[in-house]
């Protein structure tokens, strides 16, 4: 086992598709044959990524669930300024356009100070070597 708690697959895989249930839920006219369609889907996403990590033996069923509860509450709190977001978008684009500019490369510095892994551990050379696949 690797030194690797809590699951960033295990947070990450909870919060992405949940959200965009979520989000799916609140902002779209869907069928109850859609919503139902669309929970199984993430339902399914969720729980393969969750218990992949500890059928390959990369985690500890501790670390998926750390992993999952952190993801559950950042989820929520997320969730709380995704309209709050939204709003000031919207509403930045409409009157002043730096506003739109600020936003935009605040995000960006965001993205640009995302941590690294230093030195290269074994799933960064594994993205990387998967990217080469593709590329």
């Amino acid at each position: 086992m690797y030194r690797a708690w809590p699951s960033n697959h295990a947070l990450t895989g909870t919060i992405l598709p949940w959200f965009i249930w979520i989000y799916a839920s609140n902002n779209y006219d869907l069928s109850f044959a859609q919503s139902l369609l669309l929970l199984c889907s993430v339902f399914t996403w969720n729980s393969g990524v969750i218990w992949s990590r500890v059928y390959l033996g990369v985690h500890s069923p501790c670390d998926i669930v750390a992993g999952w509860v952190i993801g559950v509450v950042l989820l929520f709190i997320s969730f709380g300024f995704c309209y709050r977001m939204e709003e000031f978008y919207y509403k930045a684009s409409a009157e002043a356009s730096w506003k739109l500019v600020y936003f935009t490369c605040a995000a960006l510095f965001a993205l640009y100070m995302q941590p690294r892994s230093w030195p290269e551990t074994q799933t960064f050379g594994e993205v990387r070597c998967e990217l080469k696949l593709f590329c």
